[in-house]
């Protein structure tokens, strides 16, 4: 484990390459004995590995210690190691059984956000520290993390057996249809009465397919969209929910309108704290299904960012909340 730990701690200086997402819909017409593209990504992932180990080795002050931290740290190691350790790639058939290793270190990591979330709620409780800090160092892991996952997904793009072809196609309308779906979904699983949640209004005037992660989309319309019904619920408003979605040169916007009573805007900074959240400790059904543990909406912003767009959370005081998603089309244009 030493030696591990020596190798993690030698990539500290080394810069990742800077790769854009245009990169990633790239995929060379012969792979059969392009072993050197293996090797090249199982270094990226190798050296962005690594440094997530020190970034968590370097959290502030007690956070670091939190046992939900030392185990994501341990995955990390765990995972490098794996990734150290194997071979280098040769042929075809090693390329392909990397990727199945990546896949699953892919889905061990499924679970880290909640991990690390549950720290930050206890660590709030006993520190002083600014959530400026913790925001900052919160946003760079995560950054990371998405990197890491997008360079996986693209690996498995050029060496599977089962390739997805489209990985990087999205379907603005399906997966909004999705979305609104699935949050509805849980919001009756949570109030156990369908009446009471309120119907989303999906306005979009044509079928939208863009260049972009549908799986990061669906991640920041889920959340988005719950907020909105619990907040429509708990504050007992029966209107629909309404989402525009506005297909522009540059970007798609989507418009995420709700009708409760919102936050007065001196408050909206805080809703993007990793360590805020709405939902009392007591309450752990519904931190389950409608929290996002402090992380749904900052996470969902930093999605938005990492790829070139943004999201805007606009309040109404005493009317409504607008969340305007902006999605950059010209994917050449955001590099990690």
């Amino acid at each position: 484990m030493n030696r591990i730990y020596h190798k993690i701690f030698s990539y500290k200086n080394i810069k990742p390459e800077k790769i854009s997402l245009a990169y990633f819909k790239i995929k060379p017409n012969n792979l059969t004995n392009n072993s050197n593209i293996s090797n090249k990504l199982k270094k990226e992932i190798e050296i962005r590995m690594a440094q997530r180990v020190i970034n968590l080795s370097t959290f502030p002050n007690h956070l670091r210690e939190y046992k939900e931290i030392v185990d994501v740290k341990n995955l990390y190691v765990k995972s490098f190691a794996k990734i150290y350790n194997y071979p280098k790639i040769k042929n075809i058939d090693e390329s392909i059984s990397f990727g199945e290793l990546l896949g699953n270190i892919k889905e061990e990591h499924k679970y880290i956000p909640i991990e690390i979330s549950k720290a930050v709620q206890e660590y709030k409780k006993i520190s002083d520290e600014s959530p400026e800090t913790l925001n900052i160092v919160l946003d760079k892991f995560y950054s990371s993390r998405i990197g890491i996952r997008t360079i996986i997904d693209y690996y498995n793009f050029l060496f599977s057996k089962n390739p997805e072809k489209n990985y990087l196609k999205c379907n603005v309308n399906h997966v909004l249809q999705t979305a609104v779906d699935d949050a509805r979904f849980a919001s009756i699983q949570y109030y156990r009465d369908h009446s009471k949640i309120p119907q989303v209004k999906l306005n979009i005037p044509d079928e939208i397919n863009i260049l972009y992660r549908a799986s990061n989309l669906y991640f920041m319309s889920f959340e988005i969209i719950k907020n909105a019904i619990r907040a429509m619920v708990e504050d007992r408003k029966y209107k629909n929910i309404e989402i525009d979605v506005i297909n522009t040169e540059e970007n798609i916007i989507i418009i995420f309108r709700d009708f409760a009573s919102s936050v007065k805007h001196t408050e909206v900074n805080t809703l993007f704290d990793y360590s805020f959240t709405s939902v009392n400790d007591d309450d752990l059904h519904k931190r389950e299904i409608l929290a996002g543990f402090g992380h749904g909406l900052p996470l969902s912003r930093l999605y938005a960012r990492f790829f070139g767009g943004d999201l805007i959370f606009v309040p109404y005081y005493g009317i409504k909340s607008e969340v305007i998603l902006y999605l950059n089309k010209d994917v050449s244009k955001s590099t990690y």
